[in-house]
């Protein structure tokens, strides 16, 4: 599955190891990114796959730029894949053809297998530059596609290095504080799956009483305002007092996003009120 592939190289994978710079701007790095090699299938949930990560340095501000984008893209599939499931659906529903319900179903598990298996791969390898293919010997080896044969080969060079105890000094802290950091982030409860539960329970407060409007305008407002979190954790924070600490237009999306969903909230509690 060697999708836009410039090099590819096969790397122990627990050695693989990568300049102690961000990989995209060359500046400091100052947090890492998991880039994933899948091996097996899945096709929309259903199947089985294994994944062996390595950790991408980048700098804070990359690293945003790519969350944001990656963000994009997988909204955009979703509502195309919605769109076209939706339409195939009813079509074959309303005009009674079976064949294009059976033509939907399929359509559903090749776009599951392509979301789950390819685009991943696709975004890394257009936005990173580096992308996972697959791995073997029980995940001891890892198969990286690299943009740039330059990158490649650094990689390559550093990986060596690290093998033969050679490793430079610049390399060795920075995986140091990559381990004491992945030490800390374990002992965390990961923000993203907070504002998931809250999701569901806004969700939940949105069927246990149909006609109540106070509960339909709290279950709109929060199931809005939490999804987003759960693309960005940061977005409720930048709403109030902490907005300081982050940018103007960053700021401007947070509450933005809290005024569609008190809109939202405003006119499911009108339509259960009967006013609209």
């Amino acid at each position: 599955m060697e999708i836009l592939v410039s090099v590819t190289i096969e790397l122990p994978a627990n050695a693989v190891t990568f300049p102690a710079r961000c990989f995209l701007c060359r500046g400091s790095a100052e947090i890492t990114r998991k880039v994933a090699a899948a091996k097996g299938i899945d096709v929309a949930g259903y199947g089985y796959s294994s994944d062996v990560e390595v950790n991408l340095p980048l700098c804070n501000g990359c690293s945003r730029h790519v969350r944001r984008m990656r963000a994009f893209w997988w909204l955009a599939a979703i509502v195309l894949f919605v769109a076209v499931m939706a339409a195939l659906g009813g079509w074959g529903l309303s005009h009674d053809q079976t064949w294009m319900v059976i033509l939907a179903a399929m359509l559903f598990m090749g776009l599951g297998f392509f979301s789950s298996m390819i685009l991943p791969q696709l975004l890394d390898q257009w936005q990173l530059g580096v992308s996972g293919i697959t791995h073997r010997q029980k995940g001891a080896v890892v198969r990286l596609s690299f943009r740039s044969e330059e990158s490649a080969r650094e990689v390559e060079v550093l990986t060596r290095d690290r093998l033969s105890g050679v490793l430079a000094s610049a390399e060795r802290e920075f995986i140091v504080e990559q381990r004491r950091r992945e030490g800390e982030e374990l002992k965390k409860v990961s923000p993203r799956l907070i504002f998931a539960i809250v999701t569901a329970v806004g969700l939940g407060l949105y069927v246990i009483e149909p006609d109540d409007p106070g509960l339909g305008f709290l279950a709109a407002t929060t199931a809005i305002l939490c999804a987003a979190a759960v693309v960005d954790p940061r977005l409720p924070f930048a709403i109030g007092k902490y907005s300081k600490s982050f940018s103007r237009r960053y700021v401007l999306l947070a509450r933005s996003i809290l005024v569609v969903g008190i809109l939202a909230g405003l006119a499911v509690a009108l339509h259960r009120q009967g006013l609209i």
